[in-house]
């Protein structure tokens, strides 16, 4: 009878058992949680987070744009010298607006009310002392002083102004005087 000697080095079995499978859809439908709704939320979250930023820094730019033309505006509207010709200031302010405001500057500085202004002297001094801003709306505080034959009036100016952006430049359309201007008062020496 022959013995045979197995080598302790080589294994008993030649096959080794392979690894188990993994059932990817059984392990879904087991109700394991799958990472892909997480990371749809996480990158949800980031684009948020991304477009509100974005949409407050366009919203700053653009109350402060419309700030800068209504402080313009009302400077121009409201500093000015008769005594050198108002076409000058009409066509500054013709340049900064638009619409229906074009047809007010042309009554409200027409021919007449400058004829009249110039005859008289008059000069206005304004300084814009508040604006605010709500979208392409602003309220502006002017401190104004008109003299008008040796007489000076000086008061705060409340308006109301409509902005539209036209060739990428706000322009006003929409002027509303919110305060009726007073009496003219002596100058006091």
């Amino acid at each position: 009878m022959e013995t045979t000697v197995q080598d302790p080095k080589t294994p008993e079995s030649p096959q080794t058992p392979e690894p188990p499978q993994r059932d990817v859809t059984s392990t879904v439908a087991r109700g394991t949680p799958s990472r892909l709704p997480w990371v749809l939320v996480a990158l949800l979250a980031v684009t948020s987070l991304v477009l509100a930023g974005l949409w407050l820094s366009t919203s700053g730019d653009k109350d402060s744009e419309v700030r800068a033309a209504a402080v313009t505006f009302m400077t121009e509207l409201t500093t000015w010298d008769a005594s050198q010709g108002l076409d000058a200031t009409t066509e500054r302010l013709r340049a900064l607006g638009t619409g229906a405001f074009l047809d007010e500057v042309d009554q409200v500085l027409g021919t007449e009310v400058q004829a009249t202004a110039e005859a008289l002297g008059a000069v206005s001094r304004g300084e814009v002392v508040e604006v605010i801003v709500d979208g392409n709306v602003a309220i502006v505080f002017v401190e104004q002083t008109l003299t008008v034959s040796g007489l000076v009036d000086a008061q705060e100016q409340i308006a109301r102004l409509v902005f539209t952006q036209v060739d990428g430049q706000w322009k006003v359309e929409i002027v509303e005087l919110l305060n009726a201007p007073g009496p003219l008062q002596q100058e006091q020496p």
